[in-house]
């Protein structure tokens, strides 16, 4: 049997060919790109496509029209948002080839951060250049430099995550699909055929129309009341939680936070055993930010399976940039 995707070129969705090779098989790449290759020009609009999450940090320390806006100034139209909160077996496969490396706190944290709290999946169009022009890059790759790496040593002036003061490896504040085929694997992960149908028909209004479907954004920037106000700031965090600890007299956790100022290893369980009691969402983002900017992250020295973002090969030639019409979808 022969994978039906395999019979398009797979040069128009990710530029590194052993990348493509090897998740194209995969279940969640195949079982979305046989729904959109039905309905759509797949290569095309993906091309045109920014798939971006905006993560549960950026929505408490109410940035979500900031990086709106540094969209709009980059030339990036968002016209679709859904918002939900991601499950522990979706976290785990988006960063599945990049985890490899990452230490058991990260994975813990990760999944602290990602499954308690909402994020807002937003798909943008491409307006840098009209409509019946081609690309240089894909939106995916143009976007990969302005969001800046998600190690602050590496950050750059001009990018998003600096301009969103993004401190570690876990509060990165966006997280965006590297190429067109992670668009489509990313739609395979997150949502069912049906839920697929629906974000391929606001697609398909958006382009023909103009029209956006963005109700889950609005009803956030209007209602974002569930969420507590967080700065993100390490010293005002532990401040907050060192307070409470010692009116209630949890000499153990103000130990564990002068520890983890100090830049020492902390239990990370026994201090959300102390603070999942209370239920007080302040108090867990406090601890969130503590453990984020305490831990060893990353293995030294580890390299993740799959690394490159695929900026460079696309500028190197190595993907193939499409037109509308392209015709680089097969007939069944």
């Amino acid at each position: 049997m022969v994978y039906r995707v395999l019979d398009i070129d797979l040069s128009t969705l990710s530029a590194i060919e052993s990348k493509a090779s090897r998740l194209a098989k995969e279940t969640y790449f195949r079982e979305a790109y046989s729904d959109l290759a039905s309905w759509i020009d797949v290569p095309y609009l993906c091309q045109r496509t920014l798939a971006l999450t905006l993560k549960p940090e950026t929505l408490v320390s109410r940035q979500v029209e900031t990086v709106l806006e540094y969209l709009f100034h980059h030339g990036f139209e968002p016209f679709l948002a859904h918002y939900g909160i991601h499950s522990r077996c979706a976290i785990r496969e988006i960063w599945r080839y990049q985890w490899n490396i990452a230490t058991l706190e990260r994975l813990e944290l990760m999944e602290r951060l990602m499954c308690s709290w909402g994020s807002i999946w937003i798909l943008a169009w491409d307006v840098s250049q009209p409509p019946n022009e081609n690309l240089t890059l894909p939106a995916t790759a143009r976007f990969c430099e302005l969001k800046g790496s998600a190690l602050a040593h590496e950050h750059e002036a001009g990018q998003l995550r600096p301009l969103l003061r993004g401190g570690n490896r876990i509060l990165t504040f966006v997280h965006a699909a590297d190429e067109p085929f992670d668009i489509i694997r990313e739609l395979g992960i997150l949502f069912d055929r049906r839920h697929r149908r629906m974000i391929v028909e606001r697609w398909l209004t958006y382009v023909e129309s103009g029209n956006r479907s963005l109700e889950d954004l609005d009803d956030f920037l209007a209602n974002d009341v569930e969420y507590p106000i967080h700065d993100l700031e390490l010293q005002s965090a532990a401040n907050r939680l060192m307070g409470w600890a010692q009116d209630r007299r949890h000499y153990g956790l103000v130990d564990m936070i002068e520890q983890a100022i100090a830049g020492r290893y902390i239990p990370l369980d026994t201090m959300f055993d102390i603070l999942d009691e209370e239920n007080d969402p302040l108090l867990i983002w406090d601890a969130l930010v503590i453990g984020t900017n305490c831990i060893l992250h990353d293995f030294p020295g580890a390299v993740c399976e799959i690394e490159a973002d695929g900026v460079i090969e696309w500028k190197e030639g190595l993907g193939r940039v499409v037109g509308p019409d392209s015709n680089v979808l097969l007939t069944p």
